[in-house]
């Protein structure tokens, strides 16, 4: 939790403030960030699903999480994270998550 807290406070581009709404949304990604390689969290270019094109920011960057690949969203919200086929590697234990579905 260290690392995601001092990366939102000291690193984060966006420079968000306690009260912005997606800050809570933007640290919960940051905690999933750390115990990953970092590697598989850079950018995809091609949707594997439909063939199209897409830009997706890598994660920890200044730009909106909602960019971020892997992650979708809906009016601003995070509603999905998909990693599977990004070769991923790491682990994390969810705790205090009872408003996940």
């Amino acid at each position: 939790r260290k690392l995601a807290l001092n990366w939102i406070l000291n690193d984060d581009g966006m420079n968000l403030r306690a009260d912005s709404e997606n800050l809570n949304q933007r640290f919960v990604l940051t905690l999933l960030a750390f115990p990953f390689n970092f590697e598989a969290l850079e950018h995809a270019t091609i949707d594997t699903l439909t063939g199209s094109e897409y830009v997706y920011s890598e994660w920890l960057s200044d730009t909106d999480e909602c960019t971020w690949f892997g992650v979708t969203c809906s009016e601003g919200v995070v509603v999905a994270v998909e990693l599977g086929k990004r070769n991923v590697i790491g682990s994390f234990t969810l705790t205090n998550c009872s408003s996940l579905s």
